[in-house]
């Protein structure tokens, strides 16, 4: 009779990284997600929190298909206005401080932060970072956190949501650090609602988008607190930042099969990057009066102008900025001065815990006063994308160059018309660059 041989202790260890290896994808976890102990039998697919989201209907892809797997009552996030907040970022429960509720229960974090272990994976030389889809520390996209003041999770549209802070240098490490801008107002309600946003470049896997709502709260609201404007679709702008769209922006809503508000074909994702007008750090032009922000209407999106409270801090201004910082539910006040760091210095794949201080420099213990991405200064009168001074001529070489190098992507696709269609993939039909790409709807 055939008996199994008994399994080493190594090779053990090694088969329990598989699933790790495979999946390679990211999420953010806290028990104020909706989604927090879906398992892979949960569904009839697999609809774990960390499983990207691509060419799905909007039931499916809108907060991950987990609407009616709300967070236990209580459960909420909080975010410190002009503070920084650290969330746990890995492919698996079991790599954060949660293991505990993981589905195989067993504490398999990392002691360098590495979120996403397996063979040949990890920091320093001859490593590879491929399951955090990057080529590197300087390769990955960013991420960013959203938030609309509705406690009705289903009465949220994605039009609602407003990105109030990215993190350009994530994925990176497990523990990551987001800077809330100083002037956040709070939460009308017990709690408003956020949700995390990635898509990685295009150069490391599929064309994947991630989102995961959870439920969250602005604490430390100063005096000084402002309404949130109504956000806008982002706009490419790598060459001119007076042509990003101005002011509070939406997040990225790409390559589902419905409700999109990026026209992008799959070898172009867009990314939290300065070429869409988003600042490394707290969004700090999200407010009404800043550069660009327009009042609230009566759309949908009238409750991102939250209702000011007065609880008196010190906002960041000038080089020198006071920050409330939260962790596991303490804060500590600390006043910091200088440029901030966490600007996305580059470092080569063999960096890592270098790389991994630099990325979590948006920690806690600083809230820079200005970004290193490109980026007009909040509140400095900018001129509108419609008014550029970029002339036609000049546009149109852009728009062909953006054509061209899109063409060289992908063989066989259609001529492009430069002042209107540039998005094409394989899976899906042309899209009218509408009034978004960086000058091409100006005919």
């Amino acid at each position: 009779m055939f008996t199994m041989p008994k399994m080493s202790a190594a090779l053990v260890a090694a088969l329990s990284f598989a699933p790790i290896r495979t999946l390679a994808h990211l999420c953010p976890y806290h028990p104020s997600m909706h989604g927090f102990n879906v398992t892979s039998q949960t569904f009839s697919y697999d609809n774990r929190p960390m499983t990207p989201l691509m060419d799905l209907t909007f039931d499916k892809w809108w907060f991950h298909g987990h609407m009616d797997y709300p967070p236990n009552d209580g459960d909420v996030f909080e975010f410190p206005a002009g503070g920084s907040a650290m969330m746990e970022i890995a492919c698996n429960k079991g790599l954060t401080s949660y293991w505990r509720t993981s589905e195989g229960t067993t504490d398999i974090r990392q002691a360098d932060g590495f979120p996403c272990p397996g063979p040949g994976q990890g920091y320093g030389p001859g490593l590879s970072q491929s399951s955090l889809h990057t080529n590197g520390f300087a390769d990955v996209g960013g991420t960013a956190i959203a938030i609309v003041d509705k406690m009705d999770a289903k009465s949220i549209q994605p039009e609602d949501f407003v990105v109030f802070t990215v993190n350009q240098t994530s994925p990176w490490i497990t523990e990551t650090y987001y800077q809330v801008p100083a002037q956040m107002p709070a939460c009308t309600g017990a709690y408003c609602y956020c949700a995390w946003f990635w898509v990685h470049n295009d150069d490391s896997g599929s064309e994947q988008n991630y989102m995961n709502a959870f439920r969250c709260k602005i604490t430390n609201v100063s005096s000084q607190a402002k309404a949130i404007a109504t956000p806008a679709v982002p706009r490419y702008c790598p060459t001119d930042p007076k042509n990003c769209t101005q002011g509070a922006q939406n997040p990225f809503y790409w390559y589902q099969a419905e409700r999109n508000n990026m026209p992008n074909g799959q070898y172009d994702p867009p990314t939290y990057q300065s070429k869409y007008g988003f600042a490394n750090g707290a969004q700090q032009n999200i407010f009404l009066g800043s550069a660009g922000a327009t009042a609230v209407s009566g759309s949908t999106s009238t409750t991102t102008s939250f209702v000011a409270t007065t609880t008196p801090t010190t906002a960041a201004s000038g080089a020198t900025s006071t920050t409330v910082t939260t962790t596991a539910g303490s804060s500590t006040t600390t006043a910091t001065s200088g440029s901030g760091s966490g600007s996305g210095s580059t470092g080569s794949n063999g960096s890592a815990p270098a790389a991994a201080a630099a990325q979590s420099s948006q920690s806690a213990t600083t809230v820079p006063a200005s970004s290193s991405t490109a980026k007009p200064a909040s509140g400095t009168p900018v001129a509108a994308a419609s008014s550029a001074n970029t002339s036609t001529n000049q546009l149109t070489k852009q728009c062909k160059r953006r054509v061209k190098g899109i063409h060289k992507k992908r063989r066989g696709l259609l001529n492009h018309t430069p002042a209107h269609v540039w998005g094409l993939s394989k899976r899906r039909h042309a899209v009218e660059c509408l009034n978004w790409f960086d000058g091409c709807a100006t005919d």
